[in-house]
Parts: structure tokens; sequence; C-alpha cells
């Protein structure tokens, strides 16, 4: 599971610890997104403040990919009943 935090650093920083665990994860391994985490990052992605990192097309691209890469490769998601409960 890739937070918002860390997605959004793999977005602004192609060279970063944070890209490349992102490269990683979607290389090797299965990943989970919720729909609140795209929500915060297509939120957080358009502000105009990251222009200076990477244009904001760019950053886009990459909520695009992190958005439908699972379901793109075949995940599938448990139903929430079948996860644990937390306390």
């Amino acid at each position: 599971m890739i937070d918002t935090n860390v997605a959004v650093s793999a977005a602004l920083l192609p060279r970063s610890v944070p890209r490349q665990a992102f490269n990683r994860a979607l290389e090797h391994g299965t990943t989970l997104i919720s729909s609140a985490t795209v929500a915060e990052l297509n939120d957080v992605l358009r502000r105009p403040r990251f222009d200076k990192y990477v244009h904001e097309d760019e950053r886009l691209e990459f909520l695009t990919t992190f958005s439908t890469y699972p379901a793109e490769h075949g995940a599938e998601y448990p139903h929430p009943c079948d996860c644990p409960q937390t306390l």
C-alpha cells in the first residue's frame, strides 16, 4: 500500500527513493489503491505550486498510471467484508 505522501514524492521527484519504491511495487508486487487516496492525490497533484518540479500534465499522467495500473493488470480486490476488522 502506497500512501499519498509517498505517491506525491514519487510523482514530483523521478529519481527519488519513493519513486524507486513505486516503480518496484508496480513491477514486482500487487498494488492496492483506495479511492480516497486517488481523490487526495488528484487534489494535491493539481496544485500550481508543484509546477516548478514537474509540469501538471506529467503529474496527471502519473496519477493515471497510479490509479489504473492494478485494474489493467488483473488485480482483484477483496470484498470489504473479507478484510480483517480494525479496532
